[in-house]
């Protein structure tokens, strides 16, 4: 019963405050590529439309809520650099995986693959690994992405960084109706945003955990909310099996 009032609640003070996909990280710092040479974003039309992490040299890992509207040909990746503006490496995608279990209403398995047309084999395009034991509460994560730097701000055109720290399930509950495929982050005026959405939650050097949603950026009562790897694991590693 909780969880309908919250979602009615959240309804009537309006979807655009809901961030599917955040994108611009709140509170952060300046990062370099080398410092998180697995991120990629993903564009269409020349615009930050999502984050991605490339755990494979030909496939990435994103938000399935943020590419939902986009189909494999729109869609360019970009890594090899922090500067949105450069050429870094740039690849076409050439297939778009999203797992049988994806539910558009609830945000439930919020995870999807791309497959890239050819390698990305740059210096500063490093795969990472996965982090499949489930994250620990009070664990830091480092997010990163291109998003607003504040809630309705504008994109940033340097990468950006940040740490976060994941909270127990049952005190986010307090905030959102939550599926078993979903833990909380949160800091001190810290967040991802707009534009974020898809990128990387890190943990002991390792993927924990995808952007995926949340009420503002950085307000108190909200926290991020991230996809875990630890769920969806098994579909990464078999679209990059059936797909290769």
């Amino acid at each position: 019963m909780f969880g309908k009032v919250l979602k009615l609640s959240l309804l009537v003070l309006g979807l655009s405050q809901v961030v599917y996909g955040q994108s611009k990280i709140v509170g952060g710092y300046p990062a370099t590529i080398s410092d998180v040479p697995y991120i990629v974003n993903i564009r269409a039309g020349g615009q930050l439309i999502c984050g991605g992490t490339l755990v494979h040299r030909r496939f990435v890992v994103t938000a399935a809520s943020c590419i939902w509207k986009y189909y494999a040909p729109q869609m360019i990746v970009q890594g090899n650099t922090a500067n949105f503006n450069e050429v870094g490496l740039r690849r076409k995608v050439n297939r778009v995986i999203y797992p049988a279990a994806y539910n558009t209403q609830t945000l439930d398995f919020d995870v999807a693959m791309l497959r890239l047309d050819s390698p990305m084999n740059g210096a500063n395009t490093v795969p990472i690994g996965l982090y499949t034991n489930g994250v620990p509460v009070g664990a830091t994560l480092k997010v990163s992405g291109w998003g607003q730097i504040s809630e309705n701000g504008n994109n940033s055109n340097q990468l950006q960084s940040v740490l976060v720290t994941s909270i127990a399930k049952d005190r986010c509950l307090a905030s959102y109706e939550l599926t078993s495929t979903m833990f909380c982050a949160r800091g001190p005026g810290t967040d991802a945003c707009e534009g974020d959405g898809g990128g990387p939650a890190v943990y002991n050097g390792q993927l924990a955990g995808i952007i995926s949603w949340g009420f503002g950026c950085a307000r108190p009562n909200y926290p991020g909310v991230y996809t875990s790897i630890a769920m969806v694991a098994p579909f990464i590693n078999q679209a990059i099996r059936n797909n290769s």
